[in-house]
């Protein structure tokens, strides 16, 4: 390599690292993210986790429906009844029940039938609402018409039960516990029935209605975690609740909660 050819290479490395000072690192920018607007159902929101469980413009806790009936129509097993709610008719297919015109119930959720065929009435409905239970307003015997402690005064029994002592769990006859139940709000009680009736699974407790012969015309409910069936003696344990109401057609003069076999 002659001395120009060389002074040439040199030149052309010093020009080439002038021109990449002068530029400097080449930078790549981010492009600004776009942040959403809320709309909708999300308008107003807060983004705060762990929020309540919605509720219906009726004030019910989310999948509860109160209904009136209109029309029933019985077959063997089941019964078909149209009902309103909310100004809408429709129909809904549960087991077989007593029900009438201008009755009112309760029901969680159900399945939604379309083409609905009945054989005993030959007759297909557009669509029918398969509900696994009915529960009626005035579950219990609480008349919801009416604040709990205007109920009809409950009748006295000739000889009232004797105060029980200090620590010790009374033994009661469901008409000692109708005639005068302020005297044991709050107390564990036990009581001897027959479960005459059972809605099981509703608001995580099982509802057992009981009756021992002493005052088999008032619907005693007693609640526990686990069900019985129905035709079964047993014993129970469980406090007394006055003026209860749990919603959804669940209110009660009288209940008792917790329960737990003990015969």
């Amino acid at each position: 390599m002659t001395w120009r050819s060389l002074f040439f290479a040199v030149t052309v490395c010093i020009l080439s690292l002038a021109t990449s000072c002068r530029k400097g690192p080449k930078v790549i920018e981010s492009e600004p993210v776009a942040t959403a607007t809320p709309s909708g159902i999300f308008a107003g929101g807060t983004g705060r986790s762990g929020a309540a469980a919605p509720t219906s413009p009726t004030g019910l806790p989310a999948g509860v429906h109160r209904v009136v009936v209109q029309e029933v129509l019985p077959t063997e097993r089941y019964v078909y009844l149209r009902v309103s709610e909310s100004g809408q008719d429709y129909w809904i297919a549960t087991r077989k029940m007593e029900a009438a015109p201008g009755a009112v119930f309760f029901y969680r959720d159900g399945l939604r039938k379309t083409h609905f065929e009945s054989k005993e009435y030959n007759r297909v409905f557009d669509e029918m609402i398969l509900v696994s239970q009915l529960v009626p307003e005035a579950h219990g015997g609480a008349d919801l018409g009416r604040p709990a402690s205007v109920q009809p005064p409950m009748a006295a029994p000739s000889f009232p039960a004797p105060a029980p002592a200090a620590g010790e769990v009374p033994r009661l006859r469901i008409t000692e516990l109708v005639a005068d139940p302020q005297r044991y709000a709050g107390q564990l009680v036990e009581v001897h029935g027959e479960c005459v009736k059972l809605n099981a699974n509703i608001m995580d407790r099982n509802w057992i209605h009981l009756r021992d012969g002493s005052q088999d015309d008032y619907d005693l409910v007693l609640t526990a975690a686990e069900p019985v069936r129905e035709g079964t003696h047993a014993t129970f344990r469980a406090r007394v609740g006055v003026n209860r109401d749990f919603g959804a057609g669940y209110a009660y003069a009288l209940i008792l909660e917790e329960g737990v076999r003990v015969e």
